[in-house]
């Protein structure tokens, strides 16, 4: 059994992301597969290499203007899925306080959530 290295609460949860390597006009559109407030995975199309940096905006349900953050590439694993061929690990590099916390509360509302 492999040893869980995560020091942060994740939850599988799909909201949407655009991301685009950071100072890019390229964007791409996914749904994440889980979130935390160190960062996300989502499939992607495209390869994109650990340590490239992305720019990127998270939908989050209860709030009007997309999260922004910048965030590093930091695992890929290649999936067998119809419609992406990676699943992407990225951690938050920078991001608002303002930004975080929304992130934060919508975690800790969907983890208090599980444990009713």
């Amino acid at each position: 059994m492999q040893e869980e290295r995560r020091e942060k609460i994740r939850i599988e949860e799909s909201l949407t992301v655009r991301h685009s390597p950071a100072k890019s006009l390229f964007i791409s559109s996914s749904e994440t597969k889980n979130i935390s407030s160190g960062g996300l995975c989502f499939p992607a199309l495209q390869r994109l290499e650990p340590e490239m940096a992305l720019d990127l905006d998270i939908d989050l349900p209860g709030f009007k203007e997309p999260i922004k953050a910048e965030a590093k590439v930091i695992w890929l694993s290649e999936i067998s899925d119809i419609n992406h061929r990676y699943d992407v690990g990225v951690q938050f590099a920078k991001i608002s306080s303002t930004d975080h916390s929304k992130i934060l509360h919508y975690i800790s509302s969907k983890f208090d959530n599980l444990n009713m």
